[in-house]
């Protein structure tokens, strides 16, 4: 039996671009400085008894609908990753074709778990969501988080950071971001950070606290988001500890980081000044 989740179909609601995060630009005619978009949302529910509540099972997605950017083709690039994503498979192994089919099957498999198993409880879900979390100087970082349950001890939730370049709309790492000769003394304020809000003693060994990097040795990574305020970290449930440890993030503010940043990069601009864009 394949793990999925949900069963027949009650409730459908399709918005559209229900409504503007942001309307980025200049004014009428002006250059467009700052990405564009609308934000978007569908969802469908089922429950073999509509007097009960809440769903047995329910999946739902929302995302930005890009439509503007300092670089067209910004524009493509992303709205094409934002579908990618959207209906990457949950559990076999090919994409689906739109988030309908992905929304049938999903529904459909819990039918047949349903089917098999009539007595099971439910409360099954997926959940999508695509965020702009932020566009600055010329980068823009989207926050994509997948949340489900289909029986267990607990829901598995994630988060992931990702940056791109707001005129071509390529995917951006550290590496482009920060001079090769700032990385290490990133890594020590990173490090830092990650010991003051897990309140470990400088010298306490990571291990010891039930955190598994490698070599017992702090690593940042690259699930990371640029923001007004800075450079965002995050690490998700189980990447660097057990479930208990819950995920970690740690800020890192552009006063810190200014002079590490490399000038002729995407992150330039900051580089140059004094405030954050």
């Amino acid at each position: 039996m394949r793990r999925a989740i949900p069963l027949i179909l009650l409730v459908t609601a399709l918005a559209g671009a229900a409504c503007s995060r942001r309307e980025a630009g200049t004014g009428a005619g002006g250059p467009v400085t700052r990405m564009q978009f609308t934000m978007r949302d569908t969802s469908r529910s089922w429950t073999a008894d509509s007097t009960r509540d809440p769903e047995e099972v329910s999946v739902a997605f929302s995302w930005p609908r890009f439509t503007g950017a300092p670089g067209p083709a910004a524009v493509d690039s992303l709205n094409a990753f934002v579908h990618g994503t959207l209906v990457a498979p949950y559990v076999r192994a090919s994409a689906y074709g739109s988030l309908d089919s992905l929304m049938d099957e999903f529904i459909g498999d819990y039918r047949r778990y349903r089917h098999d198993f009539p007595h099971a409880p439910g409360g099954w879900y997926l959940k999508r969501t695509i965020d702009v979390v932020g566009d600055t100087a010329s980068v823009v970082s989207l926050s994509l988080y997948e949340e489900s349950f289909s029986g267990g001890a607990h829901q598995n939730a994630a988060t992931r950071l990702l940056c791109f370049d707001n005129h071509t709309g390529s995917r951006l790492r550290l590496a482009d971001l920060i001079a090769p000769t700032g990385r290490d003394s990133l890594e020590r304020l990173g490090e830092a950070e990650f010991r003051r809000v897990r309140q470990l003693a400088p010298d306490a060994p990571l291990g010891a606290a039930g955190f598994w990097f490698k070599g017992n040795r702090f690593r940042l990574n690259d699930n990371f988001a640029v923001t007004r305020r800075g450079l965002e970290f995050l690490y998700n449930d189980y990447e660097i500890g057990p479930h208990a440890l819950g995920p970690t993030r740690i800020d890192l503010d552009w006063d810190a980081v200014r002079g590490l940043i490399d000038p002729a990069g995407p992150l330039g601009a900051i580089a140059a000044r004094r405030g954050a864009a």
